[in-house]
């Protein structure tokens, strides 16, 4: 099975020996025996870092601390900027044919991860051949880009890759019009309109995933965030569900309904029968494994967000 990671990178000078190799410290030893693993890499020049941070220091960096066994392509963005970057990595994931069989983890250069050995055991408890995406990361709702998704194959080609469909715009930010595709609702997007067809596909499992010592709490569900009509169309059906396991063995499990939750004994297998596979499942796997650690960067270097795709990369 493939683990394909897909990075959109700026020049950061040796920052990245926090974000994507402390991953690789603290994962390699896990994941080399469990995939075949690609690193794809879009590396963007902002034009304010061109006279501080070079590309080929974040070239060299790189090959320092990627192992040697992972399959690297690096992408050199000759037009930098948020949304191209996003283009040309899920571009390359077709290009490549990577993309059946595979866990295509968006994960971008500026998170911290800690460890949480059973990460990936934990994933691999589900059908890979169904639209799955997991995260381990605080306030990341289904949408969210914020150290992840980790999905299947079938996620990413139906609702994460939007140039499969030819509706990515150049407008705005990828995870603003990820989140419209997915939202169901027909909206603008740029001089388009942005329009999933949930007639047959409106079914959504949210899925919190306890391991370990983790506490249960009904009240972190982001209920408010999905009955919002601005944010999705309100013919989606929500489904929430949680799963506790301290060791993988034995698993319990519960339904939550009126915001109650009952959590009863239960074999995996029962879980995913009780797991409605027909549309989306997003599963939370706690405690939380990545953390945003760019925040310090761009406050030391006083870059901004972007508003636009003119202000010519992640930063103005």
């Amino acid at each position: 099975m493939n683990l394909v990671i897909i990075t959109t990178a700026i020049t950061r000078g040796d920052f990245h020996k926090h974000s994507i190799g402390k991953f690789y410290e603290l994962y390699w030893d896990i994941i080399k025996n469990m995939f075949d693993v690609y690193h794809i890499i879009n590396l963007d020049l902002p034009y304010k870092l061109k006279d501080i941070y070079t590309k080929d220091f974040s070239v060299n960096l790189f090959a320092t601390l990627i192992p040697a066994d992972v399959n690297v392509t690096l992408i050199d963005n000759p037009t930098p900027g948020f949304l191209q970057a996003y283009k040309n990595v899920v571009n390359k994931v077709t290009e490549l044919k990577l993309n059946n069989n595979s866990l295509i983890w968006w994960f971008e250069d500026d998170w911290d991860s800690c460890l949480n050995p059973e990460l990936f055991n934990i994933i691999k408890l589900f059908d890979m051949n169904n639209p799955v995406a997991f995260n381990s990361t605080a306030s990341s709702p289904l949408c969210s880009f914020r150290g992840g998704p980790i999905m299947t194959s079938s996620f990413f080609n139906k609702y994460f890759n939007l140039e499969y469909f030819g509706v990515a715009n150049n407008t705005c930010d990828p995870e603003r019009q990820v989140n419209r595709w997915i939202s169901g609702i027909n909206r603008t997007n740029g001089d388009l309109t942005i329009h999933r067809d949930i007639s047959n596909d409106n079914k959504v499992n949210i899925v919190n995933f306890y391991y370990g010592d983790a506490k249960i709490n009904v009240a972190e569900y982001p209920f408010f965030y999905y009955e919002n009509a601005i944010k999705f169309n309100q013919d989606l059906q929500f489904t929430y569900h949680a799963i506790q396991s301290r060791n993988l063995t034995t698993f319990e499990y519960g339904c939550i309904n009126n915001k109650q939750l009952h959590m009863i004994p239960t074999y995996i297998q029962s879980i995913l029968k009780n797991i409605d596979n027909d549309g989306i499942t997003y599963i939370c796997i706690k405690p939380w494994t990545f953390s945003d650690i760019g925040r310090k960067f761009n406050k030391a270097h006083s870059l901004i967000k972007w508003v636009n795709v003119n202000d010519g990369t992640s930063y103005i």
